[in-house]
């Protein structure tokens, strides 16, 4: 086996750019942006679990079955269907990473769990922050604090604006999407 196939943390990538990217996560100067699909399998277990919980049918995405709940207070009868998974170790290994900022699309409490787990103790206090309160984020290396964004709100919220959109308004207005324009000022 070569040496650039053991060190290979991208198929595909070069040693080069693996070595940036490391040395950037080391110096905390990287972001995180983690999707909603983080552990095989979650969402379609998520979409069977809320489907048989609210009384629905299962849709074809996580969004759409969100939808069928319609009102945040139906949110409170899945809720559960949330809360019975745990970080996988790979999440939570990534979690570990000395990240200077985290972005994710999850509204399930995995991620947040991940983090709590690996640095939100003594160690490093975690900042969870949904996108009107992201506006004025600035670059940070502090490695005693993480901020993360919520983009879609989470579940585990009972602040109707932090929950998930559970209509297609929210989406098409841009609730959720407002903090999106400023990203492109602190990714650069």
């Amino acid at each position: 086996m070569s040496n650039h196939e053991e060190s290979s943390i991208v198929p595909g990538a070069s040693t080069r750019s693996e070595e940036a990217l490391l040395q950037c996560i080391a110096a905390g100067r990287a972001v995180l942006v983690l999707g909603q699909r983080h552990t095989p399998g979650l969402v379609d277990d998520l979409i069977r679990d809320i489907a048989a919980l609210s009384g629905t049918q299962p849709q074809a995405n996580l969004h759409e079955q969100m939808q069928q709940l319609g009102t945040p207070s139906r949110v409170e009868e899945v809720r559960r269907a949330f809360t019975r998974h745990v970080p996988q170790d790979v999440l939570i290994e990534i979690a570990s990473c000395p990240w200077s900022l985290a972005i994710t699309s999850a509204i399930d409490p995995v991620p947040f769990e991940a983090f709590a787990r690996t640095g939100g103790g003594a160690s490093r206090r975690l900042r969870i922050l949904y996108p009107p309160q992201a506006r004025a984020l600035s670059a940070t290396t502090n490695p005693a604090a993480l901020s993360m964004v919520r983009l879609f709100g989470s579940v585990d919220e009972q602040t109707v604006t932090q929950l998930p959109p559970l209509t297609r308004l929210p989406c098409v207005n841009g609730r959720r999407s407002r903090w999106l324009p400023c990203s492109s000022n602190y990714l650069s």
